[in-house]
């Protein structure tokens, strides 16, 4: 498959399965994936009333009761995406498994919310393994549309070495994005607008990052839903003290607790540089709230927050 264009993929297990394992030893890409809509149709509420089969009615689960995934790409060579709607889906919005993937200025809505936000399932973006992912969205203005919402995960990427989330509005979400595992890996965070119940912007047992490159920069972030397990920007990486997740850049950001704990928490942080962020905490029920917890940091400046 190389183009998709303005075609509409309701009720699948998945729309688009771009397939690099087919033995030929010529990854796939699919390198126009625009205007197309990737949903459950909507019968009855929220869900797709699924035809249960007199094997399957017993079950208190038996089926997904919505479509499973909008693309599932795997060992492919590269997909591009860009205004496409992933809506009222089980588990992901986009798939890739070892695929470098950049999408643009798409939406996605209400992807099987999970109450946990350990779950990969409910994610939009859902990156594993891959070279590089970048993500943009269409602006984080007033006027500007939401790219993700109700979802437990707008993006989430697992060992990625390049990842780059700019200009995306997020709303009504458990957690923003979740960088994990990265070796090494290149970061720009930047221009965002997030509003979570747990978690904007996290980072968890990552490797060293690239010193000219790790940036959360310029986002607009607040918390709302969680008072004890919450934080603007929370990066824990390894063990207290350990020679890990050097060289973070932290800076110019704003955030708001409205219900939440943290503005930004690191857990064993190495030279970061923590630069002109504004945190207000203007609690509801939590008299605990900090605006920086710092726990096994180290060689790191705080400047003119």
């Amino acid at each position: 498959v190389s183009q998709s264009r303005y075609s509409a993929f309701y009720n699948n297990v998945r729309g688009l399965f771009v397939n690099g394992n087919d033995g030929t030893g010529n990854p796939p890409f699919l390198e126009t994936c625009f205007g197309n809509t990737f949903a459950t149709l909507v019968a009855d509420g929220d869900e797709w009333p699924m035809k249960q089969s007199a094997n399957t009615a017993q079950l208190p689960n038996p089926v997904f009761k919505r479509a499973e995934q909008g693309i599932f790409a795997e060992d492919a060579s590269f997909i591009i995406t860009s205004d496409n709607t992933f809506q009222r889906l089980a588990r992901y919005g986009i798939h890739a498994l070892r695929t470098n993937t950049e999408v643009y200025e798409s939406v996605f809505s209400r992807i099987n919310p999970s109450e946990s936000y350990f779950a990969q399932s409910g994610t939009g973006v859902f990156f594993r393994e891959g070279n590089v992912l970048t993500v943009t969205g269409a602006g984080n203005g007033a006027n500007d549309p939401v790219g993700f919402e109700h979802l437990t995960t707008g993006i989430f990427a697992l060992k990625p070495i390049e990842f780059n989330v700019t200009d995306c509005k997020m709303e009504n979400i458990r957690q923003g994005m979740m960088l994990n595992g990265g070796i090494w890996p290149e970061v720009l965070v930047q221009d965002n607008h997030i509003n979570a119940h747990s978690y904007a912007v996290r980072g968890f047992q990552n490797g060293i990052v690239d010193p000219g490159s790790a940036g959360v920069r310029n986002n607009i972030i607040s918390i709302d839903g969680d008072l004890n397990f919450s934080a603007g920007v929370r990066l824990e990486e390894y063990n207290v003290a350990s020679p890990h997740n050097y060289y973070w850049k932290i800076s110019n950001n704003q955030i708001t607790l409205k219900k939440g704990r943290y503005g930004i928490r690191s857990l064993s942080g190495n030279r970061y540089l923590m630069q002109g962020n504004s945190i207000s905490i203007a609690n509801l029920g939590q008299p605990d709230a900090e605006g920086f917890h710092l726990e096994g940091v180290s060689e790191s400046r705080f400047d003119c927050n």
